[in-house]
């Protein structure tokens, strides 16, 4: 069984109480709810848009079962139209001189981490592909999101709708979040 977990700058097994500073460094306590990547990432706002800088978030993944886990391998989902694609680099952790494991850690949401390889993984076919991961076992992952800058200038050019009744146009109000999925598969 795999869990994710936040990361933070302290040590190991500090609670990270701030999700969107988990930017690597150590494991940090607490896990990421299933199905709640959301507060990782803020929401696509017109600030974001007109700054349109990447951002990015580190996590960890540990197998925390009995078993080994046989060829891992990590994807996203996206829905149809999406005003964002992410990014995934999977890095070795290693020892510091407290013998705890320990990942990159950047400086703020926008500092990209020199020693992450990122690759776009648009479904199962494009899948990165960890390996094999043995009981206890921890591997550093970093997220990057890009902003589709396409998709959010075609909508925002095209979100006005003609009201019959009172013979104006009215705004319609752009998306400021969007639910990607991360997959995680391995073979028992």
């Amino acid at each position: 069984m795999i869990k994710i977990y936040y990361t933070t700058p302290e040590r190991e097994g500090v609670e990270q109480i701030r999700p969107m500073l988990s930017l690597g460094g150590y494991r940090a306590s607490n896990t990421v709810p299933n199905d709640e990547f959301g507060n990782l990432f803020g929401e696509i706002t017109k600030l974001s848009v007109d700054k349109n800088k990447d951002e990015y978030r580190a996590l960890v993944i540990k197998n925390e079962g009995s078993d080994p886990l046989v060829n891992v391998k990590l994807w996203f989902t996206y829905p149809e139209k999406s005003y964002s694609k992410f990014l995934i680099a999977a890095v070795q952790m290693s020892l510091d001189e407290n013998n705890e494991l320990v990942m990159e850690h950047v400086n703020t949401i926008y500092s990209r981490p020199m020693y992450a390889e990122f690759f776009e993984v648009n479904e199962e076919i494009d899948a990165v592909t960890i390996g094999n991961m043995a009981v206890g076992a921890q591997v550093g992952i970093w997220l990057k999101r890009v902003l589709n800058i396409d998709v959010i200038t075609e909508d925002q050019n095209s979100n006005l709708q003609y009201d019959e009744q009172t013979k104006l146009y009215k705004e319609i109000p752009l998306e400021t979040s969007e639910t990607i999925g991360l997959v995680i598969d391995w073979q028992d």
